[in-house]
């Protein structure tokens, strides 16, 4: 190999790489970071969806999901995290709701004061 094809390639390789370097400390959040997330919290999010499949559809119901959603969504801004702890007391409410198989509506604003009450701390 000639001297001047290998300091071309050398200093072709050193800007292929910083170029690269560069682009994911740029855009790593975007690409990585916040699509973890969100694949954290929607797997968060089946596993209470699978709970509250065994309530009838009631408006009360769907708000939860939503304020569950923002929950979560919240938490991993917060903390990163997101761990048993912080559904179990949800899941426990949900499940004192199944003995009647539907959530009313103080069902429903007293988890959604727990899941405020959890977030502001």
């Amino acid at each position: 190999m000639k001297k001047g094809c290998f300091i071309k390639s050398i200093i072709i390789l050193t800007i292929i790489t910083a170029v690269s370097i560069y682009l994911v400390k740029k855009n790593w959040k975007e690409w990585v970071v916040t699509p973890g997330k969100n694949i954290a919290v929607d797997i968060a999010m089946s596993s209470m969806e699978d709970e509250l499949k065994l309530l009838q559809q009631s408006p009360a119901r769907d708000s939860l999901l939503a304020e569950l959603r923002l929950y979560l969504n919240n938490k991993l801004e917060e903390s990163n995290e997101i761990g048993n702890k912080d559904l179990s007391f949800v899941a426990d409410s949900i499940r004192a709701a199944e003995s009647d198989s539907i959530i009313t509506e103080s069902e429903y604003l007293k988890i959604k004061k727990m899941l405020r009450d959890r977030s502001s701390q």
